[in-house]
């Protein structure tokens, strides 16, 4: 990977990560009629017949999603971008997904053993880490993301979405998006009657998922920035996901949940795509893969990757501590 293309991919992760980092806007109010899906992979055709009910629907995926709290997986990743100039770059790099939900992430992407990229984010914080010429991280709060004070990473950025891009986030229950104020969830057919959709919020604004009805697999999640998209809104970040995989688990035998291999996140504003592939995914606890609390751990990622300077980037939200410090008590 390229200095060019490490800076790019900042860029990219950025916007591809992330699709909401705003206030939320309220837009026309939604008319879960039949939606589309057309270039998502066709599933069998289902006769017509009602959808099943948002609460169903979201008992059923929490059981897989539950298995899904922790994961570690090999990542390769591979990034398209266009220049100031214009010009088209493609970028590989390889490294590792490892999270604990609901809100540890740590994304690695380097090149023949070196670390180029780390992005990452605790319950408080999160942060993305460069090891080139400069080595940098820039750390802010998810608690001011969005704020006037608190500047972006190029784009817009909050790597917590990338759970739900991935497909492994649980879904709230209709009563805990009412007890919010929120707009209720709701599912619906594609046109054609293969996939269902379900739309519920996200952390910012809502997200719509096409889902295979027989597995309730993803093929599609959509994020919105806002809480009432209609059916002609188009959304701000979309990740097709494909080749699922077991994730093994070594705490119990039988079948094992799956997750997307393939997760394809396209960002049409910047024309920005990332497509990562995992594979050898576990629960985290091998002994060749295993998690460990310091991949989550901010000021240990800045000692081990011998970071020179770090750029608070919600340095002027008033806050009780500054981003660029350990919060815990």
């Amino acid at each position: 990977m390229t200095r060019t293309g490490r800076q790019a991919g900042r860029l990219l992760l950025a916007a591809c990560l992330s699709a909401c980092a705003h206030s939320v806007l309220v837009g026309c109010a939604a008319t879960p009629g039949a939606a589309t899906a057309d270039t998502v992979a066709p599933a069998q055709q289902h006769p017509a017949s009602a959808a099943p009910s948002y609460d169903e629907i979201a008992r059923r995926w929490n059981e897989r999603a539950s298995e899904l709290n922790r994961i570690w997986a090999r990542a390769v990743v591979q990034l398209r971008y266009r220049d100031a100039e214009g010009a088209v770059h493609n970028e590989q790099g390889e490294g590792h997904l490892q999270l604990l939900q609901p809100a540890r992430l740590a994304l690695s992407v380097g090149k023949l053993g070196e670390i180029l990229l780390w992005l990452g984010c605790d319950e408080t914080r999160y942060w993305l880490i460069e090891t080139n010429d400069t080595r940098r991280a820039s750390v802010g709060r998810h608690a001011t993301v969005g704020m006037p004070c608190h500047r972006s990473l190029g784009l817009p950025a909050h790597p917590l979405d990338m759970l739900d891009l991935m497909g492994v986030t649980p879904l709230p229950t209709q009563q805990e998006i009412l007890d919010t104020g929120r707009p209720p969830g709701w599912v619906t057919w594609t046109r054609n009657h293969t996939l269902l959709v379900v739309e519920a919020p996200a952390r910012f604004g809502r997200r719509r998922m096409f889902l295979d009805p027989a597995t309730l697999l993803p093929r599609r999640v959509q994020l919105f920035p806002f809480e009432r998209p209609s059916p002609h809104d188009q959304p701000a970040i979309t990740a097709d996901l494909s080749d699922p995989i077991p994730v093994t688990l070594r705490t119990r035998g039988g079948f094992y949940p799956k997750m997307a291999s393939r997760v394809e996140i396209n960002h049409p504003e910047s024309g920005a795509r990332i497509v990562l592939h995992f594979s050898d995914a576990t629960d985290g606890r091998d002994r060749s893969g295993k998690l460990s609390p310091r991949v989550f751990d901010f000021e240990s990622l800045v000692q081990a990757l011998a970071v020179e300077q770090i750029d608070t980037l919600d340095a002027d939200c008033q806050l009780a501590t500054p981003a660029g410090e350990d919060a815990s008590p």
